[in-house]
């Protein structure tokens, strides 16, 4: 298990059977999409630490009244979920489970996929990685066997044996070293890029280990194994050029067909190196886009389980007969800001937007106050949280100034939000327009699918636009860096500031649990005094699941694991 020291500790830590962190699987901090990029924001731990031997392994809706001086509405924190029914008996094998997922999946292929709200429970169906999240937040290994540092620096994993792809393929030391590897090439293309590109170099010390050298002493480095970096898909596949319309990996189910817009089947891989598992015959990963509809659909029993990123959806799941809600901790949802095009290449308007903005109304609308209007990126449960800084709050006098400030300087408060449209999303757009009108902007709205927004975020085609991120649970490395870094692959708001860098850097770098604290809290100030990023809400994620269904446990990004779900007797 890791505990909290310096690379100056002696000994050689060892991770056998479980790593103690914070973190997400097969997420990437993709806006619309609501994940975490692995290129950036890969399963991470909280602590600094090291290894010891553990032998146990919508309708159009009218804004509030923004007049400040009004009472805010009343905010209540969603209950805590109830637990799910105890089964019955032993789990069974068999049956077609059918899920309704909020949006299709961006693609398949682990070096390029999205890994937004959907990508994640198919990679987590198809794919196994080096390391593996748990629902409590640790990381444990998994196609390896140990994870070995003297110095947070030089990694030595060994590989279980008797892995093969759905190809037949082995998977051994080769092909681990091959998909690290080809997450470096820049002609890959891949999301992991930023991360892989701090490894030296990979080198097959036996037919089931290898050795990973960093540029650097990363003692996270670990948990970006159970992310992207770390899904370790078929060489023979990937070297036939079809991986993301045909996935080979060597997960719980293989993949069998896949109709865009529609559905996904995977079906049960009969020669899965973990013998007790799976024990479903199929998944069907249903696109709906709907909430209600979703949720209505579990209900009448046409399908099992569904998706949701409503906190008020999975609230008032409590009370429905026959069901039970899953929930993750609180999820970022910000407003990301194109900093390198005015208007919000000024401080002033971007923190004029963020002033503009009335949180609890924001929260009583959309999520019926069962969401958490914080502006902090870090669960105030962290040893990173920093109580002392200020963040911005509803002031729209504050905001107007701002704004009168840089028109007087000959700038134009013009912008279009973009966002997608799911209907809380269109709520927000809605809501936060009046809000930003009230206070001088020209606000112009553009609504798309979920897909095309996030392409043209990707590429910096757009000046305001709706982001879902990571879980507060997060390590800050995983949080901050892959948005605000200036070197970061995915900081699609184009943010450059030097002393941001520096801090991202110390952070980073140091196993010194001190220093990081100390560089967290100048992250966090700036992301109050500069706004990069508008945190508007945080809001749980989870599933409406029916009674009948047993072992669906959820990870800290909501993603299930289908290798663990079982039919009641």
């Amino acid at each position: 298990m890791y505990h909290r020291s310096h690379p100056s500790d002696t000994g050689r830590r060892r991770l056998r059977s479980r790593l103690v962190g914070v973190a997400l699987a097969f997420t990437l901090v993709a806006a619309a999409c609501g994940g975490d990029d692995d290129a950036e924001t890969a399963p991470d731990d909280p602590v600094v630490t090291t290894v010891a031997d553990d032998p146990d392994a919508p309708d159009t809706t009218e804004a509030p009244d923004p007049d400040p001086d009004a009472d805010a509405p009343e905010t209540t924190t969603a209950p805590e979920p109830e637990p799910e029914p105890e089964p019955a008996d032993e789990p069974t094998a068999g049956g077609d489970l059918i899920v309704g997922t909020v949006f299709d999946a961006f693609g398949l292929e682990p070096a390029t996929f999205v890994g937004g709200v959907t990508d994640a429970h198919i990679a987590l169906a198809i794919y196994d990685a080096i390391a593996m999240i748990q629902p409590d937040g640790s990381v444990e290994p998994w196609l390896a066997e140990t994870i070995e540092t003297d110095d947070f620096q030089t990694y030595d994993i060994t590989l279980h044996e008797g892995v093969t792809f759905h190809d037949g393929t082995t998977l051994d030391a080769e092909a681990v070293k091959f998909n690290l590897e080809r997450h470096q090439d820049v002609d890959t293309n891949s999301r992991a890029l930023p991360n892989a590109r701090h490894i030296e170099s990979v080198t097959v010390t036996g037919d089931l280990s290898l050795e990973i050298v960093l540029a650097f002493p990363w003692a996270a480095f670990p948990e970006l194994l159970a992310g992207s970096l770390g899904v370790i898909a078929s060489p023979t596949a990937i070297e036939a050029g079809e991986i993301n319309s045909t996935p080979v990996g060597s997960g719980p189910f293989v993949f069998e067909s896949r109709i865009p817009q529609d559905n996904t089947v995977v079906v049960r891989n009969d020669d899965y190196w973990r013998d007790d598992q799976p024990y479903l015959d199929s998944i069907t990963f249903r696109v709906m886009l709907d909430d209600n509809v979703r949720q209505t659909s579990v209900e009448n029993g046409e399908i099992h389980a569904a998706q949701s990123i409503r906190a008020d959806t999975l609230v008032a799941a409590d009370g429905i007969d026959g069901v039970f809600a899953t929930r993750t901790p609180g999820r970022v949802n910000t407003i990301q800001i194109n900093s390198r095009t005015a208007p919000f290449d000024d401080v002033r308007v971007r923190q004029a937007l963020a002033y503009s903005l009335d949180y609890d109304a924001l929260n009583q609308v959309i999520f019926s106050n069962a969401a958490n209007p914080i502006h902090h990126w870090i669960s105030s449960d962290s040893p990173f949280f920093d109580p002392e800084v200020e963040w911005y709050d509803y002031d729209p006098e504050r905001a107007s100034q701002l704004l009168a400030e840089y028109e007087a300087d000959g700038g134009s408060a013009a912008f279009t939000f973009r966002c997608y449209t799911e209907p809380s999303r269109v709520q927000l757009t809605e809501l936060a327009s009046q809000m930003w009108r009230a206070a001088g902007f020209d606000v112009t709205t553009d609504m798309s699918d979920q897909m095309s927004l996030v392409i043209d975020l990707f590429t910096f085609n757009y000046t305001v636009g709706c982001f879902s991120g990571g879980a507060e649970t997060q390590d800050p490395d995983q949080l901050f860096y892959a948005s605000l870094h200036s070197e970061s692959g995915t900081n699609y708001g184009g943010y450059e500031n030097a002393e941001m860098d520096a801090a991202l850097d110390a952070g980073r770098t140091s196993a010194d649990e001190d220093v990081r604290v100390d560089a967290y809290s100048t992250v966090q100030q700036l992301l109050a005094d500069e706004v990069p990023i508008i945190q508007y809400m945080s809001s749980p994620w989870g599933w409406v699941v029916r009674d009948e269904i047993g072992g669906f446990e959820t990870l800290p990004g909501a993603e299930f694991v289908g290798a663990k779900v079982y039919f009641r007797d």
